[in-house]
């Protein structure tokens, strides 16, 4: 993928406005606002980091560094992307993340096994069936998640995003980590979208 200075400009953007939790708006000639707008530093800025991001940065997810710019400073600024203490901070937020996405694969092929395997020992047809299914006035996955930890954050994560589960307000309540952190689980679930693909087949 070959990256046009608007892109970056949209990036940035769009990681501002979610940082601000506000709307953002970008200008009708992109081309006139960079020439005629922008100061020269920050029109010099988005310049260079088309050309890296082009070139030496290719392997970079753009989005992601440009929210780990307003992580680091809430007046993060173009002049910034090039900042060291980003540069490193990116590095060691990927690494992390390639970590969770290889034990979150392996977490959620256990829960599979598992979920697979209680289905057919209690002939529950289908995995909606499955999510519904109680026992002592308690649904099962959460059980098997909190007591028994055959199930993992993950697998409910998704099993919420796939609109297998909707929460009760009690649900929710005992089940705070993933309710707390549902959009960081949502974001890694997004990392591992092609694995998540075969493992709905899988079910």
């Amino acid at each position: 993928m070959s990256y046009e200075p608007y892109d970056i400009y949209l990036s940035f953007r769009k990681a501002q406005a979610f940082s601000k939790n506000r709307p953002y708006k970008i200008p009708k000639n992109f081309e006139e606002h960079l020439v005629n707008k922008m100061s020269t530093v920050n029109r010099d800025a988005i310049l260079k980091a088309t050309d890296y991001f082009n070139t030496k940065w290719t392997n970079v997810n753009i989005d992601d560094y440009m929210q780990y710019g307003f992580d680091l400073w809430k007046t993060f600024s173009y002049t910034k992307f090039f900042d060291e203490k980003l540069i490193k901070y990116y590095i060691q937020k990927d690494r992390n993340k390639k970590l969770q996405c290889k034990n979150g694969k392996e977490e959620l092929t256990k829960s599979v096994k598992f979920v697979k395997k209680y289905m057919k020992e209690k002939g529950i047809p289908t995995l909606k069936a499955y999510c519904m299914r109680k026992e002592n006035g308690c649904r099962v996955f959460i059980t098997h998640y909190i007591k028994e930890n055959n199930i993992d954050k993950l697998f409910i994560t998704w099993l919420i995003k796939e609109r297998f589960i909707t929460l009760s307000e009690d649900e929710s309540a005992v089940l705070p980590y993933i309710t707390g952190h549902y959009r960081d689980l949502c974001e890694l679930l997004k990392e591992i979208n092609g694995f998540l693909n075969k493992l709905k087949e899988a079910v």
